[in-house]
């Protein structure tokens, strides 16, 4: 019909005479029988053999042809053959059409022949046209099944409908409805509760109440969300139970959304009072735009429970609150901004970290964080804005620093590509300045090679490079090989291309690679380091080169080059190998005062103090500077009748001051006792070498050593005593120290002397005012050494600290007063008793009446 519709309304102009017409209307009427006929023929083949049902019917046919075929599929099923319905999968068809355009014919069709799948969809039209609620309910009457209802609910999925129209459809059968909420099978309680939830019977109020506890989440949350009876009490008890103990999320965010309608004002939680099951419950439902609620998220936040802290970390988030305690923290309060670090981590922890990318690179607080935060966790490609701005940050002041460090940790243990460059460029802007460039030096991490190789080696070549150790360190740590050959090559330039402190870095670079093919090199150029830079690599080359390096050894010391000779002794006793000493004590005699110098210095390094006093004969050597040296290993190492002979030196007149100097140099680093008593002698015997002895004489530190200086002092002259009183000026506070200690062990021919000199260095004086320290440490420490120093001085000061409230200081002073009490120290205590300061006079007469009454 179509198509002879399309045909008459063509313009007259053009339109086909009727015998055309008829032509083709006659082919269209005998193809559409020819259509129906094989489909006719694929329904009945398939009826026949239901395994070709889907080949020939549902797979071969679109679904709108299907349904074209709906009378001729309802004829074959009402002839007996039934099956044609669902082979055909029309069934199925009918309901999703009758779900889309509520027809009657299709909710016809549905009840007759698809009741197992579609009856619920007919209920659901049902509720909303009329002419198919009067095919529902007629249907239910002629069935006759008191179970119908039943077999409705069964066929949903528990799609939400209008329960009040429901009820009104079924108010002849509301009992049926009540009996259902008992149901086993969850779809009829819950058709059953929807309906009910708008009966006035007080049976049907009793059974919604249950329903709050109903096994199955879909009718728990119905009740929730719309049963409505007159006890609003126990209806908040049961939503609030609901919305803190039901498992399924969709019951209790119905219970909270309910609550926060119909009683905010009730609700009021307890965090410290909620089972973790609860508190995850809360937590899963907290409201936007709540003060209280964010408050419950910060009070979990820190929970030792990462289970609780995952929900209030995303509602923290969610909220923007953890970017605004992020972007505002503050340095000014240390608690304030370690518990802000503390919650950004705890949410990190739980892979909550988008705050991060939110950093507010104006704020030193805000860097410091991101810096922390991002040394284990976050993105690490937030490191490159926080780096730039952490690097561009004004130098001096400690913060500033502090953050600089923290963000190269940072770098250094997860920052990519793009942050290891910005590194490096800032090592290079900042090779001058050795703490910031030490801090990045020592943070390089391996996989950073391929960046800093060429940086470290152009800051290696540059003279003006501050932290010169640390770039060396650094270039040993790199894992890469093209270092070796850039490093060889700085040696074998030499000095006309780079200096001498660029050619140190670079022996010393290979020789901690600790590379066998590369002896030779450390060898021949150990005369560019320093002496004991020298003797480290030598220790270190024989632990890793074994027999090659001692052949090397005695190439080298065979050989005629005086300067790599001597570098090579100097060297050898860091080896601790005692077989090249025969050939060392040779060379002591050596034609070049340079290996001659080596030798005697060789000889002291190994111990061997019996070589080196044979060694005398280099006093009397014809090089200045042989003599020099010499004497002060002399001094160093010689037995008491070389340092006479050294002693008798420093008197010639014919000796220079350079080797006199070293002279007493070495007196003053020998352990011999009688080097105190030489270098007192030159004290007594002349005034023009006053300041090298006193230096040399304040090296002497040890107990034994100021006991000696002590005995010197005794029964020294005047002038010998004030140079010799210089002495321990000179010490400071460790010489102080050990003059205090000799105090203690009592010895009484000492005492006098020890005292007068603590007494001129104003000793007694400075400990005297560390008894007001507001360390009580530093207090009975004071009291201690007044203590034993026991003189009139000290003890105005020790009678001061009588009422001290530390028991242990008041305990140093009880011992010491108590001296007073013996006929040695009444000349002090008539001293103390006259004393011009009525505050002495006073505690004195206080401090002893309880030392007699033992009560202070």
């Amino acid at each position: 019909m179509q198509l002879i519709d399309m045909v008459l309304e063509l313009p007259l102009s053009i339109q086909i005479p009727a015998a055309v017409v008829a032509v083709v209307l006659a082919g269209w009427i005998v193809w559409m029988g020819l259509l129906r006929s094989i489909f006719r023929r694929n329904l009945f083949a398939a009826i026949a053999n239901p395994d070709v049902a889907e080949r020939r019917l549902r797979a071969h046919y679109r679904p709108t042809t299907i349904l074209m075929r709906s009378r001729l599929i309802e004829a074959v099923a009402r002839r007996g053959n039934r099956e044609a319905i669902a082979l055909s999968g029309i069934d199925r068809l009918w309901v999703e059409r009758l779900r889309r355009l509520h027809r009657t014919r299709d909710a016809k069709r549905v009840l007759a022949f698809a009741s197992d799948t579609g009856l619920f969809t007919v209920f659901l039209v049902a509720l909303k046209k009329r002419s198919v609620a009067a095919q529902f309910k007629k249907w239910l009457d002629d069935s006759g099944d008191l179970l119908m209802l039943r077999r409705v609910a069964l066929t949903g999925a528990g799609d939400d409908f209008d329960g009040a129209t429901a009820h009104d459809l079924l108010s002849d059968r509301l009992d049926e409805v009540r009996e259902m909420t008992g149901d086993p099978e969850w779809k009829a309680r819950y058709l059953a509760v929807k309906i009910i939830l708008h009966d006035t019977d007080p049976r049907a109020e009793r059974a919604l109440w249950d329903a709050f506890l109903d096994a199955n989440a879909i009718v728990r949350a119905a009740v929730v969300r719309e049963f409505h009876p007159a006890d609003q009490d126990r209806l908040y008890e049961a939503l609030f139970d609901r919305y803190l103990q039901d498992p399924v999320f969709e019951v209790r965010a119905s219970a909270r959304l309910r609550i926060a309608r119909q009683f905010p004002e009730r609700l009021r939680l307890e965090p410290k009072k909620l089972s973790e099951v609860e508190a995850f419950h809360v937590l899963q439902l907290l409201q936007d735009g709540s003060s209280e609620d964010e408050a419950v998220a910060f009070h979990y936040i820190e929970h030792k429970s990462r289970e609780l802290r995952l929900p209030a970390a995303i509602y923290l988030q969610k909220i923007g609150a953890l970017n605004r305690i992020f972007r505002q923290a503050s340095l000014g309060d240390r608690d304030a901004f370690d518990r802000t670090e503390a919650r950004l981590r705890a949410a990190a922890e739980v892979n909550v970290s988008g705050f991060l990318s939110d950093v507010n690179l104006e704020n030193s607080a805000s860097l410091m964080l991101a810096a922390r935060l991002l040394q284990t966790i976050g993105d690490a490609s937030v490191l490159v804005s926080v780096a730039e701005r952490a690097f561009a940050l004004p130098e001096g002041e400690a913060i500033h620093a502090d953050i600089v460090e923290t963000v190269l940790d940072a770098i250094s243990r997860r920052g990519g590509e793009e942050s290891l460059r910005l590194m490096a460029r800032e090592l290079e802007r900042a090779h001058r300045n050795e703490s910031r460039a030490a801090g990045i030096l020592t943070r390089i991490p391996a996989r950073g090679e391929g960046i800093f190789a060429p940086v470290l080696l152009r800051l290696l070549k540059d003279d003006a490079t501050a932290a010169r150790t640390a770039v060396e360190s650094a270039l040993v740590a790199l894992p890469t090989a093209a270092l070796l050959p850039e490093l060889l090559a700085i040696l074998e330039e030499g000095r006309e291309r780079h200096s001498h402190q660029v050619r140190i870095s670079a022996v010393r670079v290979i020789g901690r690679m600790q590379l066998p093919f590369c002896l030779q090199y450390l060898i021949e150029n150990l005369p560019t380091l320093r002496p004991e830079d020298a003797r480290e690599f030598t220790a270190t080359i024989a632990g890793f080169a074994g027999k090659a390096f001692e052949q090397r050894v005695r190439q080298i010391l065979d050989g005629p080059d005086a300067i790599m000779r001597a570098a090579m002794i100097l060297s050898l006793p860091a080896t601790g190998d005692k077989s090249y000493l025969k050939t060392i004590r040779e060379t002591v005699s050596d034609s070049d005062p340079d290996v001659r110098i080596a030798a005697v210095w060789a000889l002291h390094l190994y111990g061997e103090s019996r070589s080196v006093n044979q060694a005398i004969d280099l006093l009397r050597d014809p090089v200045e500077r042989v003599r020099r040296e010499a004497a002060t290993a002399l001094g160093v190492e010689g037995t008491a009748a070389t340092l006479q002979k050294i002693h008798a030196m420093i008197g010639d007149e014919n000796e220079v001051n350079a080797v006199k100097r070293s002279a007493i140099e070495g007196l003053g680093r020998s352990q011999e006792p009688k080097s105190i008593a030489l270098l007192a002698k030159i004290l007594m015997e002349r005034n023009d070498w006053d300041d090298d002895v006193v230096a040399a004489l304040a090296s002497k530190r040890s107990k034994k050593q100021v006991t000696a200086i002590i005995e010197e002092l005794k029964d020294a002259e005047p002038t010998v005593r004030a140079k010799l009183t210089r002495v321990f000026r000179m010490m400071g506070r460790e010489g102080e120290q050990a003059m205090v200690d000799l105090l203690q062990e009592d010895i009484a021919s000492l005492r006098p002397s020890i005292t007068a000199v603590l007494d001129d260095l104003g000793y007694i004086e400075a400990t005297i005012r560390m008894l007001s320290n507001r360390d009580a440490d530093v207090r009975r420490s004071a009291a201690t050494a007044l203590a034993a120093i026991g003189t009139a001085p000290a003890f105005r000061g020790i009678v001061l600290a009588a009422r001290d409230p530390d028991p242990e200081v008041r305990v140093q002073v009880t011992r010491a007063l108590e001296k007073l009490a013996t006929a040695s120290g009444k000349k002090i205590l008539a001293q103390l008793e006259e004393d011009p300061d009525r505050k002495v006079r006073k505690y004195t007469q206080w401090a002893m009446e309880r030392v007699r009454s033992k009560s202070l």
